[in-house]
């Protein structure tokens, strides 16, 4: 799975990811081999509106942490992924 954020503890956002209609893919969270996610360390997907502002999806929907460490996003839409400061060290991939 390649990389769109960086392992580390700092916020960080990805790149856009454009999904075409009907195309859907994985957004997961990772740690170092043996590392455990910390209970602050977190993500958010969210969604570009028509006016170029990023929406964190409805209720919680797009929330990635300790208890969820993978979502699958479908299009048709812009989204991306904003990674909070977390004490432990992790990064967001995308299949």
């Amino acid at each position: 799975m390649p990389q769109i954020i960086a392992s580390g503890v700092a916020q960080a956002d990805s790149a856009d990811i454009v999904l075409a209609s009907g195309v859907s893919t994985t957004i997961s969270l990772f740690t170092a081999a043996g590392v455990a996610l910390s209970s602050d360390g977190r993500a958010s997907v969210q969604i570009k509106s028509s006016g170029g502002v990023y929406q964190p999806l409805s209720m919680g929907a797009g929330t990635l942490g300790v208890h969820r460490r993978e979502l699958v996003i479908s299009g048709p839409g812009t989204y991306n992924v904003r990674k909070f400061p977390s004490g432990t060290a992790f990064g967001v991939d995308r299949d």
